[in-house]
């Protein structure tokens, strides 16, 4: 999609449970295109940047998460695919921070981190916040089990579990290894985290370290 190109960032990208849609992320809020033609469909009316959009299981809403807290977006797409409305948004959570979030398939754990740390939501109710310094990135297992924060700044990754908000291990990926991203393998096996110099698998119910890859010059 030629279109995002153009655009600072964008910080996240996110498609539609049906693919049909992308939503970017950007520091002017957020944008939607169809996936099949690459036209932009619309932008939300957010004010001030937005770190992350996140569809609901059923595509039918868009979560954001940026300076001006957690809304829901309801989303009305129209029966050529070539016309969407949004309706107003509902405002979730007022929480002011850096901003990354993170929802589980079936849309039932939902955690975004603010300040030093992480909220957790669960079944649409605010259920735990898990305390990190510099907390920044957060990623949530397709199954709702474990929650992984990051604080790039101590490159420090922990991660919990959801059913009791208790931390189950602590990594630390090798010094002066950059940036950490957080993402888990389909079947919520793996935590993957990803830095400047590898990408590496932990499991994620034990923290032992499984498979490594290098990354050089990427």
């Amino acid at each position: 999609i030629p279109h995002v190109s153009k655009i600072r960032g964008p910080w996240s990208v996110e498609f539609s449970p049906d693919e049909r849609l992308l939503a970017s992320a950007s520091y002017d809020g957020v944008r939607l295109w169809d996936t099949a033609r690459g036209h932009e469909l619309a932008q939300l009316p957010t004010v001030g940047p937005v770190y992350s959009a996140l569809f609901s299981p059923d595509g039918r809403e868009l979560i954001t998460c940026g300076s001006r807290g957690v809304q829901r977006w309801p989303l009305t797409i129209g029966t050529n695919d070539a016309t969407m409305s949004v309706d107003p948004s509902e405002p979730l959570s007022s929480d002011l921070g850096y901003w990354n979030a993170a929802l589980s398939t079936d849309g039932q754990v939902f955690a975004y981190v603010h300040g030093d740390g992480t909220t957790v939501w669960k079944n649409g109710r605010r259920a735990f916040f898990l305390a990190q310094a510099q907390a920044r990135v957060v990623a949530v297992s397709p199954d709702g089990r474990w929650v992984a924060s990051a604080s790039p700044g101590n490159s420090e990754t922990k991660l919990w579990d959801a059913r009791t908000g208790k931390r189950v291990w602590t990594r630390h990926p090798p010094p002066r290894s950059g940036m950490v991203n957080l993402a888990f393998t389909p079947d919520s096996q793996w935590l993957v985290t990803g830095a400047s110099e590898e990408f590496q698998f932990w499991n994620a119910r034990t923290g032992e370290a499984g498979r490594r890859f290098p990354r050089r010059g990427a």
